[in-house]
């Protein structure tokens, strides 16, 4: 995570936007350039998918993902919207976010893809637990 933000301090990206309510990370995430986030290569990460990666993505701006194999560098892969480096690779990565808000400010990026969120989105996942009592329950 260090080397990371030092590389990107070394280009001139900032980041700490500091504390703040959800729904303002919300909205700064829709206004970002680009996202990142970071999944540590922890005997647990073949596990992770962070709520933030599916925040991250369905935001808009261009994610850039540190991330060993595990269900979060899959979801972005799937869904585009971003791009996933190796975490031991902080410089590549640094210029990755910064090439992908350039193809953004250009109007050149994609967005993820939409259908590919959709399931994972609250009121989907609402209904579906909702299924799964009801079929518990025999309702």
């Amino acid at each position: 995570m260090r080397s990371f933000c030092s590389a990107l301090s070394q280009i001139g990206v900032a980041i700490a936007p500091g504390p703040m309510s959800h729904r303002q990370a919300l909205g700064a995430q829709q206004s970002a350039g680009a996202l990142a986030a970071i999944v540590p290569r922890t005997p647990n990460a073949a596990i992770m998918a962070t709520q933030k990666i599916y925040e991250y993505l369905a935001a808009g701006p261009p994610v850039l993902l540190l991330a060993p194999d595990c269900p979060a560098k899959k979801l972005v892969e799937s869904a585009g919207g971003g791009m996933v480096f190796d975490p031991a690779e902080p410089e590549r990565a640094a210029a990755g976010l910064i090439a992908m808000r350039k193809q953004s400010e250009a109007g050149q990026w994609r967005r993820a893809d939409p259908a590919v969120l959709a399931p994972f989105e609250r009121t989907a996942l609402t209904r579906r637990l909702a299924d799964l009592l009801d079929s518990l329950t025999g309702d």
